[in-house]
């Protein structure tokens, strides 16, 4: 067949027709004798149906496949000598060369781009600091103007509720004289016994931790506690069970409040707002909103419910504090006081009601006469803002606690701080007088109770089984539990072990 297709023998060298190199599957067409690479010639063929080289009408099965022993492929002819071999690296390295000095190029170009990208980046940081700080002083301006238009129009208590008042606390004083320490208190050996008896986790997972908590003064078996999400949780102190959720603010539920007698919980809130909520049920699992308390500017961080359970008062960051109406949501009085240049961070009723303390940022706890509104005397000796304050129900010691890791009690008679207790270098988030003023919880790091002899304190008991620092505590009845709330999304109870 060779032969017949004029091909002699294999020392004949075999060039493809169209590409003029030796094939590597070479094939002959039977009608014009040429020789092709078959991976060429079958794709022309297919395209045209024609011989590339003649022009020749011609399908796939004109193409015979020839077998050549692979050894005989003829050398490329630019690499068959050592000067063609020399010239062939030359060229290699000068297109070696030639990449490197591309890709450098490429590389400082990369780098301006980049410089000028970081440049125009740390630009616009600037600018955006500088906004936003404009922003915020526009704000602070804008609160402020607010601040002072309702001071403006601001006017003492109404007759009506200065009567009411008044007269609450000439009977709630009248009392305390005869006052005396129930048999049923709880002793230092008692509480030196407790441990945690109940924990419970009512809010959900996203909550980032729990920032208040309080227990109804009538029935001890309702707590309600505030998380960082917002909500508001219901639970039972026995069991620790969930009663009900109530999505009650946008941001932060920074205090909860238990109304003395009725089943209301008040909130204060990081979205400015003060709401009032009513249960539906005596098993507190649904919720009605009584009303929502717009007046402040800033974040509402601390609530006092008033002896009376009519009335609330209010503080926050705006540097005013409110008079509310429980019932109806409407403010009575708001007061911003020139002097007073930083934000509100703790307000608490004294037993009598007629006084009004609070604690601010600028590390000074101010007492309030309710009748004029306006301050009557200050307490000075924190290093920090004030976190909290608590009066004693004798009527005569207030407690404080502040970011300077201490705790300081103040005889409101003088005002004269007899006792400063250090709280191991942590802050002091809450504090708590029982109602009987014999002991003092003190939340921080650790949850301790402390009680006084000769004015001088000693701890009862610490507990540490939170895990992350304790945000407030509360007292139940006499003394005989103690309810925590934590960071570590839990609710703890503390008191005696049931026996077997």
């Amino acid at each position: 067949n060779a032969e017949y297709m004029g091909v002699k023998s294999n020392h004949v060298p075999m060039l493809c027709s169209v590409t003029g190199t030796a094939p590597i599957r070479p094939v002959v067409s039977i009608k014009t004798g040429h020789i092709f690479e078959r991976s060429v010639v079958e794709r022309y063929v297919r395209e045209t149906g024609l011989c590339p080289h003649t022009g020749q009408s011609l399908t796939l099965e004109d193409l015979l496949p020839v077998q050549v022993d692979p050894s005989l492929k003829p050398r490329n002819v630019t690499g068959t000598s050592i000067p063609d071999v020399l010239c062939l690296f030359q060229k290699e390295w000068d297109t070696m060369i030639s990449e490197a000095y591309k890709l450098k190029e490429q590389l400082d170009l990369a780098r301006q781009e980049l410089t000028q990208a970081l440049y125009q980046h740390d630009a616009a940081c600037r600018v955006i600091v500088r906004v936003t700080k404009e922003r915020d002083e526009a704000r602070s301006a804008l609160a402020s103007a607010n601040i002072h238009t309702a001071t403006a129009t601001t006017t003492a208590l109404p007759a009506d509720i200065l009567k009411k008042i008044s007269s609450r606390a000439t009977q709630l004083s009248a009392a305390r004289k005869k006052r005396v320490v129930p048999a049923s208190l709880a002793t230092a050996e008692q509480i030196e016994q407790y441990q945690c008896v109940c924990t419970g986790t009512p809010h959900p997972p996203q909550t980032a931790g729990l920032l208040c908590v309080d227990v109804h003064a009538v029935n001890q078996t309702w707590v309600v506690s505030g998380g960082s999400d917002g909500s508001i949780v219901t639970s039972d102190r026995d069991s620790g069970a969930l009663k009900g959720t109530i999505p009650a603010h946008s941001r932060a539920t920074t205090k909860v409040l238990f109304h003395p007698a009725e089943p209301i919980v008040c909130s204060a809130s990081a979205d400015s707002t003060v709401r009032v909520w009513r249960a539906t049920s005596d098993v507190l699992d649904a919720f009605v909103s009584v009303c929502t308390v717009r007046s402040h500017a800033a974040e509402v961080t601390s609530l006092g419910m008033h002896p009376t359970g009519d009335y609330l008062v209010s503080a926050s960051l705006d540097k005013t504090w409110c008079f509310l109406d429980l019932h109806t949501g409407e403010t009575i009085s708001q007061v911003y006081h020139p002097q007073i240049t930083e934000a509100y961070s703790a307000c608490r009723f004294h037993p009598d009601g007629m006084l009004m303390g609070t604690g601010s940022n600028d590390s000074i706890v101010r007492i309030w006469d309710m009748k004029t509104q306006n301050f009557v005397v200050k307490a000075e000796g924190h290093t920090g803002p004030i976190h909290d304050i608590s009066f004693s129900e004798n009527g005569f010691y207030l407690a404080t606690a502040g970011a300077d890791a201490t705790v300081k009690l103040w005889d409101l008679r003088k005002m004269l701080n007899f006792l400063t207790i250090k709280i191991d270098s942590a802050a002091a988030n809450s504090i708590k007088f029982d109602h009987s003023g014999t002991f003092l919880a003190v939340a921080s790091a650790d949850l301790r109770v402390y009680s006084f002899k000769a004015q001088t304190p000693t701890v009862v008991r610490a507990f540490s089984d939170h895990t992350r620092p304790v945000t407030e505590a509360v007292f139940g009845q006499d003394a005989s539990f103690l309810v925590s709330s934590s960071l570590d999304r839990s609710v703890r109870v503390f008191g005696l072990p049931a026996t077997a």
